[in-house]
């Protein structure tokens, strides 16, 4: 925290005195149309602190979070599960993706979507739904082969805004 509360001083210290160069140089009229806004002010100082944590701050090698998510979709759970080479249906257990990590320098660094079945389409994951006829939450009708087919309801609008 004091290396932290130090860069924040020397950094706003310096933006003090650089808006002091070009304000002694000019008029108060012309300092009110040129000078910064609060929001560009803002950002001019974040860059500045970042700037000096990361030219001469040492905490920022000792501090650092690795981020995971899980992919879950489709996956088994069970840790008893023996996969079946024979079987083409073969489900996958669900795996660990590294998605970023948190610094005190960089903050959260994502490399990958923090929740990923929200994102890419659920990765291509093809799911398999068994329904029955239970109105108003879904409609089954026969098609023209006689198979059945989810046609209307509460069910079906989820799994079209899925898809």
């Amino acid at each position: 925290m004091e290396s932290y509360l130090l860069h924040f001083i020397r950094s706003l210290s310096k933006l003090i005195r650089e808006e002091q160069v070009v304000f002694g140089q000019i008029s108060d009229e012309e300092w009110e149309i040129i000078r910064p806004s609060k929001l560009e002010r803002k950002h001019k100082f974040l860059h500045m602190i970042k700037t000096a944590i990361t030219a001469k701050d040492e905490c920022n090698k000792c501090s650092q979070w690795k981020i995971q998510s899980a992919e879950t979709w489709g996956y088994v759970y069970r840790t008893d599960f023996n996969s079946d080479p024979t079987d083409v249906q073969e489900r996958k257990r669900f795996t660990i993706l590294d998605i970023g990590y948190w610094t005190p320098q960089d903050g959260f660094m994502l490399t990958d979507a923090l929740f990923p079945h929200a994102r890419f389409g659920f990765r291509g994951t093809q799911f398999i739904f068994y329904s029955y006829h239970n109105p108003p939450w879904q409609f089954v009708t026969y098609n023209e082969s006689g198979s059945p087919v989810i046609s209307g309801g509460v069910v079906h609008d989820i799994l079209t805004e899925l898809a």
